[in-house]
């Protein structure tokens, strides 16, 4: 069923409109056959974008298939037509508590702006209606801003708990993650992920804030590399990326993101803030490529593994991850970023609260 056809042109691009009706055409030809199936709706930034704005296909679509009960936790990835579909599945269970939907920083802003491929069950569209209706709330800014903090609080403490580097980058992702979602929800705007520190140096400059914009790189472990630094990271996770892909058969967490036709998603995404400008922001990204180096200590020839464990050290000395002595130094770092992002988040949330 999820068989890619092909491989996209990473530079080519088709307008937002074209790429949901191509996302509804899979949905009415696969989604709907299977079994519990009650609906579907998209996710991410393609619900925020106008109809005629260019999508470049190095891009994946989040699409949402809603099942009556089943639903796995694991993302799949289909190849249709061209572009990429990331599909999540999710009970319908969990389409009928607007306030729990609207308190989620993730589900909240998806659901608020998103288009309903299918709703054969008619749960989907009043619900969804309901979550817009109150998105913009002061009480639901609030919550979506105090689970943020929330994720915030405990990948700081797991910053305090980790041991390896491995476990010190997870910690540390988490922690930027949260506290970039943290500022976007505080403006009604949807947290990101690919682009998660492109977005926190975006708010932290409009509100005049480039010290914490240099505090989270720091955290991050790029502040100091220059374009070239970066370059070689991408250029080495991506010779990683494609032999896992080719390799890949263990189940692992995120492995489904290892596959062919995901390549231009990770060179042409990174390569898209590079040019811009951004390429230690880059990094966040870069280092999600981890995954690859996972799939290949449990899949590749043996006479291949120590080389790509060595790769993967070297992006964790290259970052900041390997000395256990400096450790506690970045952890006080992050703390003092927190402390402020989150002063600074409240003060925008009693503005942009309706």
């Amino acid at each position: 069923m999820f068989s890619p056809t092909g491989a996209a042109q990473p530079s080519a691009s088709i307008p937002v409109h074209e790429v949901i009706a191509i996302v509804r055409v899979w949905v009415d030809q696969e989604a709907r056959h299977w079994p519990d199936f009650a609906g579907a709706y998209l996710w991410g930034g393609i619900t925020a974008m106008p109809p005629d704005a260019p999508f470049s296909l190095y891009r994946d679509v989040d699409v949402v298939v809603v099942l009556t009960a089943g639903a796995s936790d694991d993302d799949q990835e289909v190849f249709y037509r061209g572009v990429a579909l990331e599909v999540i599945p999710r009970n319908l269970d969990s389409h009928r508590d607007a306030a729990a939907t609207l308190a989620n920083p993730s589900a909240g802003p998806n659901l608020a702006t998103t288009t309903i491929l299918a709703d054969p069950t008619g749960i989907l569209a009043p619900f969804q209606q309901a979550v817009a209706a109150e998105y913009g709330r002061h009480r639901w800014v609030q919550a979506r801003c105090a689970a943020e903090q929330v994720l915030a609080e405990q990948a700081l403490n797991a910053m305090g708990q980790a041991a390896t580097p491995a476990e010190r980058l997870d910690a540390t992702r988490d922690l930027l993650g949260a506290l970039s979602g943290l500022l976007a929800v505080a403006q009604l705007k949807r947290p990101t992920t690919r682009r998660t520190l492109a977005l926190l140096h975006e708010l932290l400059h409009e509100q005049g804030r480039a010290d914490l914009h240099a505090a989270a790189l720091a955290v991050m472990g790029s502040a100091a590399l220059d374009v070239a630094a970066v370059e070689g990271l991408l250029d080495q996770t991506i010779t990683s990326f494609d032999r896992a892909a080719a390799v890949r058969r263990t189940p692992t967490p995120y492995g489904f993101a290892i596959q062919p036709h995901l390549r231009p998603y990770y060179l042409e995404g990174t390569r898209e803030m590079i040019e811009q400008g951004l390429h230690r922001e880059a990094v966040f990204w870069i280092s999600c490529l981890d995954t690859a180096y996972v799939v290949l200590e449990n899949d590749a020839p043996a006479s291949e593994k120590p080389a790509f464990a060595a790769k993967l050290q070297a992006m964790y000395a290259t970052l900041g991850y390997t000395s256990a002595p400096a450790w506690p130094a970045r952890i006080a770092a992050a703390e003092r970023l927190a402390g402020a992002i989150f002063q600074l988040a409240a003060d925008l949330a009693v503005r942009h609260a309706d």
